[in-house]
């Protein structure tokens, strides 16, 4: 799926805490008018990748998109307010 065909577009993302890598690699496609699950047992990134879309945690690395606008990657940190998910 490309960006253009996501709502919530997540390319490659890891996130660190302090030397803790919590996610390496993660990428997600959420198609327009869908509904979707991050399942998983405790610890494996699920509430780290939801923070990172909703703009509570810097991504090292990686892009996310939400209807067809960057809102991180290399040169961009949107703020959570101006994201506008929940």
């Amino acid at each position: 799926m490309t960006t253009s065909q996501a709502m919530i577009s997540v390319a490659d993302i890891s996130v660190a805490y302090g030397d803790t890598l919590a996610i390496e690699g993660f990428s997600l496609d959420v198609p327009p008018s869908s509904l979707v699950a991050l399942v998983g047992p405790s610890g494996c990134g699920k509430t780290t990748a939801l923070r990172a879309i909703a703009g509570f945690e810097r991504p090292l690395r990686g892009t996310i998109a939400i209807r067809d606008r960057i809102v991180v990657d290399d040169d961009t940190d949107m703020a959570p307010e101006k994201r506008r998910v929940g």
